[in-house]
């Protein structure tokens, strides 16, 4: 976590261009969340003390994509979360005119790519590629919406078919990662079980997988690309139930 790893001190402005990205690397491979929060302590640094704000609406736009990935936590009590709010809500109120940082488009480009890959999110995948592999998906993409959408269906029942389907078809590929019980008061824990073993950003440890070894799982599965696509469509809809099923109604 950020917390633990003290070493560069935002508050006192010590961070530099130079070390822009490091405070986010602090935090690569541990967990969202601590991704989540160095990029909104680095967009508090950005903002009130070195007066950048363009980098700041970056790494604060970030750290609120990162948060809403943590769906379906609550996190308008949250610190770090507020904090990258704030951030975001001034620089887009003040602008960029006149302050140090104002970026060439290509600039603010590089920034959100370097962004992206020091978060190892799923995002680093650039537009044209996932549409891509969401067209070699289509089949298995169009099957999980079928389940998670199906009318005919109360909301548990879509959970259950759901979540048995993810297991069944694409099992994970951590081995101790398993279904949990689908009673009725067990249901809501084992589906957030399912949000966090399925996340995109949970599985960089997968990469090495050749692509041989996907296509036992799917045929249309080629590559650990195509992975993190299906995990956040599959993501993408968990969430949709949990959102209609615990929060209100479809």
């Amino acid at each position: 976590m950020f917390q633990a790893k003290q070493d560069l001190d935002l508050s006192g402005g010590e961070v530099t261009e130079r070390k822009r990205p490091e405070a986010v690397l602090l935090t690569r491979g541990q967990d969202i969340e601590g991704e989540a929060h160095a990029l909104a302590r680095l967009s508090v640094l950005y903002a009130d003390v070195m007066c950048l704000r363009e980098k700041a609406m970056l790494c604060s736009e970030k750290a609120m994509e990162l948060g809403e990935s943590l769906a379906p936590r609550d996190l308008t009590s949250v610190g770090w979360f507020n904090d990258a709010l704030r951030v975001f809500d001034k620089c887009k109120r003040l602008g960029t005119a006149g302050t140090a940082d104002t970026l060439s488009d290509e600039e603010k480009a590089a920034i959100k790519t370097d962004l992206k890959h020091a978060t190892g999110s799923a995002d680093a995948l650039s537009d044209e590629e996932k549409a891509a592999i969401k067209t070699d998906l289509k089949v298995e993409i169009e099957e999980l919406q079928r389940i998670a959408k199906d009318n005919c269906s109360a909301n548990v029942h879509r959970i259950r078919r759901l979540i048995a389907h993810l297991y069944a078809k694409y099992p994970p590929r951590n081995s101790a990662h398993v279904m949990g019980p689908t009673e009725p008061d067990k249901l809501k824990r084992t589906l957030l079980t399912c949000v966090m073993h399925y996340h995109p950003d949970k599985q960089a440890k997968h990469k090495a997988i050749p692509a041989a070894e996907w296509t036992t799982i799917s045929t249309n599965l080629k590559s650990f690309k195509h992975w993190l696509v299906l995990c956040s469509e599959a993501i993408y809809l968990l969430n949709f139930l949990h959102e209609h099923t615990y929060k209100g109604s479809v």
